[in-house]
């Protein structure tokens, strides 16, 4: 009986060492200037630091320090969004690199003071003027490279720049001019962009380009209802080996679903969602990807309602799971004032030392404005080894 007894509390203590991480809080992003709406776009790899918007302002947020900064870039280049956030290392010092608009222009800053100030990067003053909303900018955080994306020429050219050094200086810019409206969204650490590019004349096709510091390499792949089908990339894994967006599907639902995109095998996979909806134009999206491929984030529309969505690769069921952030929250007692729920997510980080993933993206709050949003969530544990030790320990009791 005493071993038995002994079995059973070693399986009770591997099961809340795998369930038992640091506590679930929700983060409401402060606001610049009074402003009564901002948006949480990027977040670090290690998910301490946040680019974003608020108002027109573009605004830097250190997760759960209750205060935002403005970024004005050498105090000339005021930024009016934040659309991309990493880290690097310079002579063994880590610096915060961002990229969003300043003055219409994809610009790039970077700050030695854990974002207290930030100093002037690359801006791209030629043909650029547009870029996208989440992870536009990315680094392995361990050199001091970095990369980031955008369109310009009336939506007629891609680009990927490199950038390196100290000060910052562009090691080349691959521009990829097109003959159709051209969209770039999202960068890997290893320089693969991702977005869209009119294929056929009306729909957007999937398009991926990656850096190789001359003549770019350039190509669509497949959606979920096969080889050029109407589709958009929106987000890539830090490591390049996964990309998300969303696509039209074969077999007669009707409106866009949210997928995830091998590069390496050229498969695609559709995301899961609550129920099957039909005759909805927007089913779900998965926004952004994770610093490695599997973990997606984005919104789910199929209960009739925008929400903010984590799908996760569950190695044990080999398949896609999805988890709706807002029910997570309630579940969890840490809503508050975020009670129009969470709706969209658009990027998603790992913090290591305390075993969480981070979430940042954006929902309305009591007063009805849209407000910006970090969620720490527990480590995902796999159900599969949850469900194997609550058996041992429930056959074990029955023996007794």
């Amino acid at each position: 009986m005493m071993k038995r007894m002994f079995i059973i509390v070693a399986v009770t203590m591997a099961f809340l060492a795998t369930t038992a991480m640091a506590t679930p809080t929700l983060y409401v992003m402060p606001l610049a200037d009074a402003k009564t709406d901002c948006k949480a776009n990027a977040v670090t790899p290690d998910g301490k630091y946040v680019a974003g918007t608020s108002g027109g302002l573009g605004v830097f947020w250190s997760v759960g320090s209750g205060s935002v900064v403005d970024i004005i870039a050498g105090g000339v280049w005021a930024f009016t969004s934040g659309t991309g956030i990493a880290t690097r290392t310079v002579s063994g010092n880590t610096q915060i690199v961002v990229q969003g608009l300043s003055a219409g222009w994809g610009s790039t800053s970077y700050s030695t003071d854990n974002g207290a100030t930030w100093l002037q990067g690359i801006r791209a003053t030629s043909i650029i003027s547009a870029i996208g909303n989440n992870n536009t900018l990315r680094s392995t955080g361990t050199d001091d490279v970095w990369y980031d994306v955008g369109a310009g020429g009336g939506m007629s050219h891609g680009y990927i720049e490199k950038v390196s050094g100290q000060p910052p200086a562009l090691v080349h810019r691959d521009d990829k001019s097109t003959t159709s409206k051209t969209q770039v969204f999202s960068v890997s650490a290893t320089g693969l962009a991702v977005g869209m590019r009119v294929g056929d004349g009306t729909n957007n096709w999937n398009y991926k380009l990656q850096y190789n510091g001359g003549s770019t390499t350039a190509t669509y792949f497949r959606g979920l209802a096969g080889v050029n089908t109407k589709s958009e990339a929106w987000g890539v894994s830090g490591d390049g080996t996964r990309i998300s967006g969303w696509s039209v599907v074969s077999g007669g639902r009707s409106g866009m679903w949210g997928y995830v995109y091998d590069v390496a095998s050229d498969t695609i996979t559709e995301l899961p969602t609550e129920q099957a909806s039909t005759g909805v134009a927007s089913n779900s999206i998965a926004y952004g990807m994770g610093p490695t491929g599997d973990l997606a984030v984005g919104m789910d529309y199929t209960k009739g309602l925008e929400k903010a969505v984590l799908w996760y690769w569950n190695t044990g069921a080999s398949a896609w799971k999805e988890i709706d952030l807002t029910d997570y929250a309630i579940a969890n007692g840490i809503l508050g004032s975020m009670t129009g729920n969470l709706r969209r997510a658009f990027s998603v980080g790992y913090d290591a030392t305390n075993q969480q993933l981070v979430v940042v993206g954006q929902g309305y709050d009591t007063s009805g404005y849209l407000r910006g949003f970090a969620l720490k969530m527990d480590g995902i544990p796999e159900p599969g080894t949850i469900a194997f030790l609550l058996l041992g320990g429930v056959a074990l009791l029955r023996r007794r």
